[in-house]
């Protein structure tokens, strides 16, 4: 088993996030060390962005370390990025060829000071550029000026948003209306434009883009498309009824989240006894929980759901990291016995002492000389 918190970072490392529509809401009304900007409130974009089913992260007021984590949720992986809307309201300082969108509490910034004070919208259009079908970064702000140090300049500065980013500017109020439009079905940024000039699109921008398509309807003889955002909302309403079924109701709740006949369609989905949550909307809130029973609860409605494949990848996920919790701890393997080395014995050799015979007289030998004056003690025969 103590192998498997290393096997289970791979897993999770290995596996692709999926894909979603996020929105990114900042509303910086009220500044420490600034004139304060007016019309700031963002309420009718995030509540646009919800109900289009968009993970939304939204701040108020946010000073340097919050708005750093609030545009930080656009580095979450995504394996297939889907549509991305960041809306800015507030300050901006720019030198150069970028631009920076300053938090509440930046005090008189300078060139050096102002990354990290606020965040750079070249930054932040690179972490969307992938975006699918495009992403759009609304920024809203007015003639005042806050204090700033030498090198830098107030407002927002020339911009060069890389392809499938655009960039809409204008007055607080403006963009944040914008913002909301942009979600309706069938609406274009070309659209967004006309209907209020103070607005404006910076170079480059994607004029043409449709975050929502509009719903297509076989009405009419040439089965033509309906661009009416209303009338295809109608024309999906009065299918949805006319086959009364749960996938039905459902699709009409994920076109139209918002739309003339939603309540309606949750009405009759309660009767059916099924949820009244889109795929895409019960998939949000399974995400958000990031828990067993939520993604328990999705398979449960949606099984060949959108995100089923997702959701099931999901609780593989989470169910391996209670078994990991569960195992018990890894039994260390008992310290090798330390064997003293023993001193090589040296045998003292002892002297041995050897026996010597006593000496024995030795017989006179035959030859001796014998003293002149002795005489011999034997004679001869």
């Amino acid at each position: 088993m103590r192998h498997v918190p290393l096997l289970l970072a791979a897993l999770i490392a290995a596996s692709p996030a999926l894909a979603e529509n996020r929105g990114v809401v900042v509303a910086n009304g009220q500044y420490a060390h600034a004139p304060a900007v007016a019309d700031t409130d963002a309420t009718p974009a995030v509540e646009a962005m919800r109900g289009a089913g968009y993970r939304t992260v939204t701040g108020k007021d946010l000073v340097g370390a919050d708005l750093r984590q609030a545009i930080a949720d656009l580095l979450r992986p995504d394996d297939s990025p889907g549509a991305r809307v960041i809306l800015l309201n507030g300050r901006f300082l720019h030198a150069g060829g970028d631009s920076w969108f300053m938090a509440a509490d930046a005090e008189n910034p300078d060139l050096i000071s102002a990354p990290s004070q606020g965040v750079a919208l070249t930054t932040i259009m690179d972490l969307v550029r992938e975006a699918v079908p495009g992403a759009v970064m609304l920024l809203g702000t007015d003639d005042q000026e806050m204090e700033h140090a030498a090198g830098l300049t107030a407002g927002i500065g020339p911009l060069t948003p890389p392809e499938g980013v655009s960039v809409i500017t204008g007055t607080p109020a403006a963009t944040a209306k914008a913002a909301a439009a942009l979600l309706a079905a069938g609406t274009s940024i070309a659209d967004v434009l006309a209907a209020d000039e103070t607005l404006s699109l910076a170079e480059g921008g994607n004029a043409g883009l449709v975050l929502v398509e509009a719903v297509a309807t076989n009405a009419g003889a040439g089965n033509e498309t309906k661009a009416n955002p209303t009338e295809a909302d109608r024309d999906l309403w009065a299918q949805a009824a006319a086959d009364d079924t749960a996938d039905s109701y459902r699709n009409y709740l994920s076109a139209y989240p918002n739309g003339l006949y939603s309540a309606a369609a949750n009405d009759r989905l309660a009767k059916l006894g099924v949820s009244t949550k889109s795929d895409r909307d019960l998939w949000a809130e399974a995400a958000a929980t990031n828990t067993a029973g939520a993604y328990q609860g999705y398979l449960a409605q949606y099984p060949q759901g959108a995100f089923a494949e997702a959701a099931q990848r999901r609780l593989t996920e989470l169910r391996l990291i209670e078994d990991a919790a569960k195992a018990p701890p890894p039994v260390a393997a008992p310290a090798p016995v330390q064997t003293p080395r023993r001193q090589p014995e040296i045998q003292q050799l002892r002297p041995q002492v050897v026996q010597r015979e006593p000496a024995r007289a030795r017989p006179p030998s035959a030859t001796s000389a014998c003293p002149a004056t002795t005489e011999s003690r034997f004679s001869a025969a």
